[in-house]
């Protein structure tokens, strides 16, 4: 599942809630979906408790609840946790008939999807989205060293040995604690994904490094150069969703001005937002 299939509640459901001194049970806790959503629904003063299939020592990222007060079930969902929460929040992967959540229902407990929490919780900071074929990485870590260093902390999703731009991770990386959001924003190729991502996060600002073919690769079509031509004109379209993106937030841009093919998108978009340019050709900054 990705962001463009998420179910919620209607704006006047999530409205008529009543969230206050209330305890969250998340499912799946050791999953990045679940140990993101415990950690928000916590940095905003919520009590979690938490279950797994997993036991504690097969739990992959249970070192980054360090600091947090969390009560999690390992191995199953006991009949005490349903008697300990108000509210259930299932991972986006869990089928609606899922027994856990029969069991939930049985309990009165209204069920919080992963959309809803999406549209709760919004980020209230500056949001800063890293995309391009090459480069998001190390762009990422030196621009988070620089905040470090300028006393600035940037929120951090703390999943040891994952990349920060894995299927939910920016989007909720932004809802955690922090001063701003730095954020890699990859994708697989598929339309609306990038541009999703953007909506999610509330992105205010954008950074393009370049388009490649790089992470094209062969179907074993007959026409290779065929393929690849087909194949980068639709992936550089992708890409160019980051650009619509932070254009429809009223943010600002800062792309590589030597690359042909950003600035072709930036001609085919039209873009009319705030844009900062960066290159070798011509003077090192351009507004």
């Amino acid at each position: 599942m990705n962001s463009l299939e998420l179910s919620s509640m209607s704006d006047e459901e999530l409205a008529s809630l009543d969230l206050e001194n209330k305890t969250f049970g998340v499912i799946g806790v050791c999953g990045v979906v679940g140990n993101l959503v415990a950690r928000i629904l916590m940095d905003r003063g919520y009590s979690v408790v938490g279950t797994d299939i997993s036991s504690k020592e097969d739990c992959r990222f249970y070192s980054s609840f360090e600091g947090y007060d969390i009560e999690i079930f390992f191995g199953g969902h006991p009949e005490e946790f349903f008697k300990k929460i108000d509210f259930i929040v299932p991972p986006p992967s869990m089928p609606k008939n899922a027994k856990v959540l029969k069991l939930a229902s049985d309990e009165g407990i209204k069920v919080i999807e992963l959309g809803d929490i999406f549209k709760l919780f919004t980020p209230e900071k500056p949001v800063m989205c890293i995309g391009g074929t090459n480069g998001k990485t190390t762009t990422t870590t030196l621009l988070k060293h620089i905040a470090y260093s300028a006393g600035i902390s940037p929120c951090e999703h703390n999943l040891k040995g994952m990349q920060g731009n894995n299927e939910f991770i920016p989007s909720l990386q932004t809802r955690l604690n922090g001063d701003l959001a730095i954020l890699e924003t990859g994708t697989d190729g598929t339309p609306g994904g990038l541009k999703s991502i953007i909506d999610l996060t509330h992105a205010n600002f954008g950074i393009l490094t370049n388009i490649t073919v790089d992470h094209l690769q062969d179907p074993h079509e007959n026409d290779e150069t065929d393929f690849i031509t087909r194949s980068f004109l639709e992936y550089a379209k992708v890409k160019g969703e980051l650009v619509k993106g932070i254009e429809e937030n009223d943010g600002t841009l800062i792309y590589n001005s030597d690359d042909p093919t950003i600035v072709g998108l930036f001609n085919e978009i039209d873009f009319k937002g705030d844009a900062i340019s960066f290159g070798l050709e011509d003077e090192p900054c351009r507004l």
